[in-house]
């Protein structure tokens, strides 16, 4: 516990941790669970690690936890789990076939057959769960048995339905999270789900072309018919639209619109992350207006980044492309309500109330989102070109390979038309946080 001294117990102790407890940190726990997993595995101190010893199935996965640099190992325990449990269910030293030997007091799993002592809450060969819940008595009993040891009602069908509920809900979420919407959507996938850890729900966007880039009605001049002329600084202002041949409408800004494919499906979080999401994962709130439902600001792109790696599991900010394929929702108008007003759907400077609102509060749009149009602006993991998205391949597209600026997209409680367009963009350097600046997350399906 002083400067320069190692603390722990040595042979489980990571490298850095044993040169200076001061540099340790959370990968160093990586270390030694993976150092704790390496005696359990092979009997043997990991003071000396023989990769040959470690069981086939896990050893990959080991010697990951037990790698010398700590940026190398496991950035969390999320990341761990998810290569764990592969590595469980890729395949098994027991025989589904055949019973195991000298096994007293056992029943046999219902899913798969294979035999497992009485007391087991889960099937040591597929994982399924070997208890369910009397729906006459509410005790709790083996899947496996006919009848309810406490009032004998039949268990046999109810504990065949609770496994076919179990397979069901495996495959629509793949990610052992709560399925709030069960309607399949591609490849079963469910609709909508949400994150336990985080609170955040997610909804599916299945893969599709559409255009990116400058709108169909681009500068929103039809707003003119939906809001008080007293909203403009000159209510006497003509809005241009762009004929077909008006090169100088296009700009950084608002691109020449160009057809874009989204190959993958993925899960985009159905609002921006609030404080109440932000505070599970880092503790702390740097929010300039405070409130649990109210949008996180004041974040810059690095910190988004860093309650992205911390949360784990693969969460990731959006591609430009990504969120604005989201935002539209199959839409070519500049927003995505078509032509109602922009006060249905999005918080912005003709509110007069100078700051962020709770998310929902809002219409979404068709594809369920809220406030992409406005309330905060929101950051993506491109870097900034002035030529996205017009470079390179249109399948999936990143934006640039380097830069010194990220991209945003949407609008903000302080914005007025032209930012709340569903083409507009902009950048900024990504240690900025600025109180109108805020994001939401992507979740990959594997």
């Amino acid at each position: 516990s002083m400067t320069g001294y190692g603390m722990g117990t040595l042979d489980y102790a990571s490298p850095e941790q044993r040169r200076d407890a001061k540099s340790a940190d959370h990968r160093s726990d990586v270390y030694g669970l993976g150092a704790t997993l390496y005696f359990a595995t092979t009997g043997e101190s990991p003071k000396v690690v023989r990769s040959d010893r470690i069981p086939i199935r896990w050893r990959n996965v080991i010697l990951k936890c037990l790698e010398e640099k700590p940026e190398i190992r496991y950035f969390s325990i999320d990341d761990f789990l998810r290569d764990f449990e592969q590595a469980c269910k890729g395949s098994s030293t027991l025989d589904a076939t055949t019973p195991s030997p000298s096994l007293t007091g056992t029943f046999a799993c219902p899913s798969c057959g294979h035999s497992n002592l009485e007391q087991k809450r889960f099937c040591l060969f597929c994982g399924t769960g070997l208890f369910i819940i009397c729906s006459a008595c509410s005790e709790q009993e083996r899947a496996g048995i006919s009848y309810c040891g406490s009032c004998g009602a039949g268990l046999t069908s109810e504990a065949r339905e609770v496994l076919e509920e179990r397979e069901a809900a495996k495959s629509l979420n793949p990610f052992g999270w709560e399925v709030l919407n069960n309607t399949p959507g591609v490849n079963g996938a469910a609709r909508i789900i949400r994150d336990p850890k985080t609170g955040i729900t997610f909804v599916l966007v299945e893969s599709g072309r559409f255009y990116m880039g400058a709108s169909d009605q681009p500068t929103l001049e039809w707003e003119r018919a939906n809001l008080d002329p007293d909203c403009f600084d000159d209510p006497g202002e003509e809005f241009d639209v762009h004929p077909d041949n008006d090169e100088d409408y296009y700009s950084d800004e608002t691109p020449r619109p160009r057809e874009v494919t989204i190959s993958k499906p993925f899960y985009l979080a159905e609002t921006v992350v609030t404080q109440a999401s932000w505070k599970r994962i880092m503790g702390s709130n740097p929010s300039a207006f405070q409130g649990d439902d109210l949008p996180v600001d004041s974040v810059s792109w690095e910190d988004c980044i860093e309650f992205c790696k911390i949360r784990g599991d693969g969460f990731r900010l959006p591609t430009e492309a990504e969120w604005e394929y989201s935002c539209r929702a199959g839409m070519r108008t500049a927003l995505s309500s078509g032509h109602d007003g922009v006060e249905t759907i999005a918080w912005s400077m003709y509110d007069d109330e100078n700051r962020t609102h709770e998310v929902k509060e809002k219409a979404p749009n068709s594809w369920g989102f809220y406030d992409m149009h406005g309330n905060v602006r929101e950051w993506c993991s491109d870097w900034y070109d002035s030529n996205y998205p017009t470079f390179g391949e249109c399948i999936d597209p990143k934006g640039a390979i380097y830069g010194d600026e990220r991209v945003y997209r949407g609008g903000g409680f302080i914005d007025g038309l032209s930012w709340l367009d569903a083409a507009h963009r902009d950048k900024c350097d990504p240690d900025y946080n600025l109180r109108y600046m805020g994001f939401r997350v992507v979740k990959t399906i594997p």
